[in-house]
């Protein structure tokens, strides 16, 4: 008897240890239904700015301390706007000296540090301006890790970065795709993509933190998921809404292949992400980028309890939308069909 005790005894435990595992891999699922007819956030239209320009000013830009900063990677140069559309300043230094750009990439804001970030992706450096455009200092980047960060974000008393490397793989160029948390003493990867480098070109994370958690869509084109993470890298939270799969227009194709070149090989999506961009305001609100039926952006807003509460769409006709939150304000960057671009601030009600 006792030794079948000891076996019972012994399954049980083995059973506890099994369910606390799985336990441990849990995580809270919020659904939404899908819903056309949702109240629309109250946004007072200030003033709208036409730009004069073109489209690869718009390779990067952020807003910070009452300014607009557009960096444009192939001309080498980053314009500082005030939100009456006045040029500030203009940093077009272009070479390997102090403040100096090659191919200048993302531009970030560190909030925490009240200043300016630049990639800058020939240099394979970071270079850092006060708000109002004076240099401060650059740090080169450690040569053993060459990769390029496409975005970062301050992720509480760490970083958030997005990353891309290349390598010739199997005589193929290899690309891979990183999100992950930047901590003093340890890097936490929270997903990777690789795969051969025309294949993944299209396919980039959507993502936004706060102090607390990190706010990551999967890269999907039938399936709208945002996955929440804590700062150790642990996924708590799935946020989900129903999402129809929306065919991108045979004319885009076209341009995009336009705008690709000679270059073959590409595979070009047929079909848009469910997710196309994550921003967060400053109640912690969630402003979710995704399509309707009819190809049109907007932004969904999503509550912290992972709720679905208002949407955000311009009163104007446009091809595309692209948006920044400052404080109160909402600033605006709209294609228009006839390619010209002009920049919206709103003042919103949430």
């Amino acid at each position: 008897m006792k030794g079948r005790y000891k076996i019972i005894i012994y399954i049980f435990i083995a059973l506890c240890v099994v369910n606390c595992g799985k336990n441990s891999g849990k995580f809270e699922v919020i659904n939404n239904p899908k819903n056309s007819d949702i109240e629309q956030v109250q946004a007072t239209l200030i003033k709208p700015i036409p730009l004069e320009f073109d489209e690869n000013d718009f390779c990067s830009w952020i807003v910070a301390d009452e300014k607009v900063y557009l960096c444009n990677t192939m001309q080498h140069k980053i314009t500082i706007l005030d939100f009456d559309g006045n040029v500030i300043k203009t940093l077009s230094a272009s070479g390997k000296g102090p403040g100096e750009f090659i191919f200048p990439g993302p531009i970030f804001h560190d909030e925490r540090n009240s200043r300016i970030e630049v990639f800058d992706i020939g240099n394979l450096r970071f270079s850092y301006f006060t708000y109002k455009g004076d240099y401060i200092e650059d740090k080169m980047q450690n040569s053993q890790t060459s990769s390029i960060t496409h975005d970062r974000q301050v992720f509480g008393q760490f970083y958030l970065e997005y990353n891309s490397k290349m390598k010739i793989k199997n005589g193929k160029m290899n690309h891979s795709l990183s999100l992950q948390i930047i901590k003093p003493d340890t890097t936490i990867v929270l997903f990777k993509i690789e795969g051969d480098y025309k294949k993944v070109t299209f396919q980039f994370p959507k993502f936004t933190c706060n102090n607390k958690h990190v706010y990551a869509a999967s890269i999907s084109t039938d399936e709208y998921i945002i996955d929440v993470f804590n700062n150790n890298g642990k996924k708590v939270k799935e946020i989900r809404k129903e999402f129809e799969r929306i065919k991108i227009p045979h004319e885009e194709i076209v341009r995009i292949k336009k705008e690709i070149g000679d270059q073959k090989g590409f595979e070009i999506p047929k079909y848009r992400n469910a997710v196309y961009d994550i921003r967060i305001d400053i109640k912690g609100n969630l402003w979710v980028k995704t399509y309707d039926i009819n190809g049109k952006p907007y932004y969904d807003i999503i509550n912290q309890k992972g709720k679905i509460v208002n949407q955000f769409k311009p009163n104007e006709s446009y091809m595309d939308i692209r948006i920044r939150l400052y404080n109160s304000k909402l600033i605006e960057m709209i294609k228009k069909p006839d390619d010209t671009y002009t920049m919206n601030i709103y003042e919103i009600t949430i």
